[in-house]
């Protein structure tokens, strides 16, 4: 697992994940993971295009992050989702608490199904 993390604009952080979002890749990722929380960002956007398994140490490593984020008010999204981890999102209704953006992603293309609403 890689995360990659870029700034859209001034107040907007993208952070991109690469590979599987489980117990494994966070333990690869913990340290950058955890250097989130310093942001000065009031938007992050969690890009999981490139992201096949979620497991639940990845569930439970992007709610934590929700709600420590949310307590300094910066806005977490979710977009990219596809596959095994969107059955997962819709089935724990993290998306009734974030904004989440659904991705069909075929042959590495992708298209939004629905806007982030920010």
């Amino acid at each position: 697992m890689t995360l990659q993390t870029n700034f859209s604009t001034k107040s907007e952080l993208i952070v991109t994940f690469v590979g599987h979002l489980d117990a494994v890749g966070l333990k690869s990722i913990r340290e950058k993971f955890n250097q989130l929380e310093q942001t000065q960002a009031s938007k992050i956007v969690l890009d999981l295009h490139h992201v096949d398994l979620i497991d639940s140490s990845g569930i439970g490593a992007i709610v934590f992050l929700y709600k420590r984020m949310r307590n300094h008010g910066v806005t977490i999204s979710l977009i990219g989702l596809h596959g095994q981890p969107k059955t997962l999102i819709k089935m724990l209704r993290i998306d009734s608490t974030m904004p989440v953006s659904w991705s069909d992603q075929k042959h590495g293309s992708s298209r939004l199904m629905q806007q982030v609403k920010l």
